[in-house]
């Protein structure tokens, strides 16, 4: 969710339940955000973390509320697209995904990795991660996500991973090599055909042509790239776009089911967020980039 924290701050609606250090991010930081008529009602109540100064929030947590109107929603989904077992979350940040998920998927584990110790920390004091630890849904991992191989850790095979990668506000550079993807893909069960990946790409691109580019939508157009290297171009992507203006590119690997069939897949708490919108093919983002390219200009903002 972005370009809240600058709005949030400049009201001066938040309280800070918590200011930490970190060696890892700009700040670590969690706000408690007020009812206010000016917010979307998704935040009212809410507790958010805020990492860096780019205006994303890359975490939220309300007590009696586990959906969050963002495409965080979206990401918690993923069980219900891939065969029963422990999933990874490369992001894990204060654990909303897990949370969602534990709420309509009971059961449902999930191997978090963490780079900052401050996060961990800050999550498990305001922001729930310590009960979904009690719970048994979340093992934290406080290491890189992307050195998983090396941390000589014993770990189950995962049926699905959920990658959330971001720091400064956009997705770490790694993301546009394939072979980070390939190191993603080790993770997963020897059924590539029903294990998935589901990525927060960034930035999603406009909807129609002759509308303007930024940088960050072309670069999320780079992980697509890479993503379907890997995976022989079975790559679908969804644009989402919440009340925040947030809008992110959303994609998951593997042959999509069919309309119907993702109804009778997907709880029904979670169709509203997860059927509202058509996946599509990847390709089809890729052309329209090469139209773009032709005959329009790119904004740098």
């Amino acid at each position: 969710m972005s370009f809240l924290h600058e709005q949030l701050v400049g009201a001066g609606i938040p309280i800070e339940l918590y200011s930490g250090f970190s060696v890892h991010n700009q700040r670590v930081q969690v706000l408690e955000v007020q009812n206010d008529s000016t917010l979307p009602e998704s935040l009212h109540g809410s507790r958010i973390l805020i990492l860096d100064n780019s205006g994303n929030v890359h975490s939220m947590w309300r007590k009696h509320e586990h959906l969050t109107d963002s495409y965080w929603d979206l990401l918690a989904c993923l069980p219900a697209l891939v065969p029963k077992g422990p999933l990874a979350l490369l992001g894990l940040g204060a654990g909303t995904i897990p949370r969602i998920s534990a709420k309509y998927f009971p059961g449902v584990v999930y191997h978090g990795w963490e780079l900052d110790p401050g996060v961990v920390m800050a999550a498990r004091l305001h922001l729930g991660m310590d009960e979904l630890e009690r719970e048994g849904s979340l093992v934290c991992h406080t290491a890189n996500a992307l050195t998983i191989p090396k941390q000589g850790m014993k770990l189950p095979i995962f049926s699905g991973v959920v990658v959330d990668l971001f720091s400064n506000g956009v997705p770490i550079p790694a993301l546009v090599q394939p072979s980070t993807w390939r190191s993603i893909k080790q993770l997963l069960s020897d059924s590539p055909s029903s294990a998935r990946v589901m990525a927060n790409l960034g930035e999603a691109p406009p909807p129609e042509y002759g509308d303007e580019w930024t940088e960050g939508a072309h670069n999320s157009m780079e992980m697509l790239k890479a993503m379907r290297e890997v995976w022989d171009g079975e790559v679908s992507v969804l644009r989402f776009e919440d009340e925040a203006i947030a809008k992110n590119l959303i994609a998951v690997t593997g042959p999509m089911p069919s309309a119907e069939e993702m109804k009778s897949l997907v709880p029904a708490g979670l169709q509203q967020i997860c059927l509202k919108r058509p996946w599509s093919d990847g390709m089809l983002l890729l052309a329209l980039q090469e139209e773009e390219k032709i005959g329009w200009p790119v904004s740098k903002q």
